[in-house]
């Protein structure tokens, strides 16, 4: 008996008609989580990244998965939704550790140390060696910008005048909040 015969019981159709409701509903779920046609009604994408590259078009580093290829060999292309601002706990962290870090005429000691509640401990343990008068920047000169956000991590620039662009990403650490885990200056042309 194929699938769509029956023996009179009604038993033969279910199949079909189980697979039939089971699509649709497959079908729903990716319309109302956005997975198919775009974001449910969220706003208008802004600017296409692609994946391969990592690059958005504007240049600047993309908020994309890892480099890949779509099941057909092309390039898989991702535009990114809306950033979330950043919370104001990461931002006051960014701007406080900026200010202690960019202190040239303190002691290695005195600095390390009044970084080490802003850090998380293997950023800290990096710092150990570092000589404040060795830092790329003598003082930072505005606040905090956000350049990425997400749930739990975000990354700011904070301007340090001529010499360039002190870089920090931060994540909100369990059990010990909002901490600096990387940073990396950008010097300027």
């Amino acid at each position: 008996m194929s699938e769509t015969q029956t023996d009179h019981s009604g038993r033969g159709r279910r199949l079909p008609q189980l697979l039939s409701h089971l699509s649709a509903a497959a079908l729903a779920a990716l319309t109302l989580s956005g997975c198919a046609g775009g974001p449910a009604g969220g706003p208008a994408p802004s600017e296409t990244t692609s994946v391969e590259t990592g690059l958005a078009a504007s240049g600047s580093p993309a908020l994309t998965e890892p480099a890949g290829r779509d099941d057909d060999g092309g390039t898989l292309d991702y535009t990114p939704g809306p950033a979330q601002p950043p919370p104001p706990a990461a931002r006051a962290l960014a701007e406080r550790f900026g200010r202690l870090w960019a202190r040239r005429k303190v002691n290695a000691d005195v600095w390390w140390q009044d970084l080490r509640p802003l850090c998380t401990p293997a950023l800290h343990e990096k710092l150990r060696d570092t000589d404040p008068e060795n830092v790329p920047a003598g003082e930072i000169t505005g606040p905090p910008e956000p350049v990425l956000s997400r749930r739990g991590e975000a990354v700011f620039h904070l301007p340090a005048g001529s010499e360039g662009t002190l870089i920090l990403g931060t994540a909100d650490v369990p059990g010990q909040g909002w901490r600096v885990a990387t940073v990396d200056f950008r010097r300027s042309a």
